[in-house]
């Protein structure tokens, strides 16, 4: 049965706590890639994205990962319609799906590929948006997920709008192949940067929303602060709602659920300045 890394429809934070034995002995990294996806499918794990040139790799254990092949079929222009940059990998109903930041949608009858666009005139969704996720509930529907900067247009007017801070937005889609804003169901703002808070120390960034479900409940994950390693402000929040349209930002724990980590970081750079 496929599944998502990190949900087993089990919390991100509970998931990573049951694997931390087995982890800890590992190499790592054991895989390098930004923006990251990787799905479960009849007991491997297939992995892509941004910075792989959309190729994809697969796993037996999560530690050990073969060669990268091309995800696209051949003669496919990646950068065509959005077909590039932080990739979603999903599977449902025999047919595998590739989301790439909110605009370009691929899909394919193997974990492999090859992924052919579903359009070439049209984007998946053209209002734009990063970060995508594409989430099957358990009653055959997809909740859609982006994050919205200022640069996209306001999703439920297509207008330009300008940004205090970056929001979070979610459809509920009645089909993977449905582009997102002609949904008679319209988007809803989940979640938006919160200022004075752990989420706005270093940069006003907020990113990466992931949807997981657990127990009735849903969780929605979400990155806050500056990416670079050197931070160490790259940390992870969650927001708790009872229904996957129902969150907002008093519904977020008031602290990171995940941080990064700093002995790592101080091993892994050289000191900027002399210390005493």
């Amino acid at each position: 049965m496929p599944q998502r890394l990190g949900i087993f429809y089990l919390p991100l934070v509970a998931w990573a706590l049951l694997q931390a034995p087995r982890l800890q002995s590992a190499p790592n990294p054991v895989l390098i890639m930004a923006d990251g996806t990787v799905m479960r499918y009849n007991g491997e794990y297939f992995a892509i994205g941004t910075g792989t040139g959309n190729m994809i790799t697969k796993s037996p254990d999560l530690v050990h990962w073969g060669e990268f092949r091309p995800a696209l079929a051949e003669g496919v222009n990646a950068k065509f319609k959005g077909l590039d940059g932080a990739p979603d990998l999903v599977y449902v109903n025999g047919v595998f799906h590739i989301y790439y930041n909110g605009v370009g949608h691929a899909y394919a009858a193997a974990p492999t590929g090859p992924y052919v666009p579903t359009s070439v005139t049209e984007p998946f969704d053209p209002w734009g948006g990063i970060d995508l996720q594409l989430f099957p509930t358990d009653k055959g529907e997809w909740i859609y997920v982006k994050k919205r900067n200022a640069p996209n247009l306001n999703p439920l007017t297509g207008e330009k709008q300008e940004l205090p801070y970056p929001q979070v937005w979610l459809w509920k889609l009645k089909s993977p192949w449905a582009v997102a804003w002609r949904e008679e169901a319209p988007a809803y703002l989940a979640l938006f940067g919160t200022p004075n808070t752990w989420e706005q120390v270093d940069k006003n960034n907020f990113e990466g929303p992931e949807l997981y479900q657990y127990h009735g409940l849903w969780y929605l994950l979400f990155v806050a602060n500056c990416m670079s390693a050197r931070s160490g402000m790259y940390n992870v929040g969650v927001a708790v709602a009872d229904d996957p349209m129902a969150f907002d930002n008093a519904k977020k724990l008031p602290q990171p659920v995940l941080f990064r980590n700093t002995e790592r970081t101080l091993l892994a750079y050289e000191p900027l300045l002399p210390t005493a």
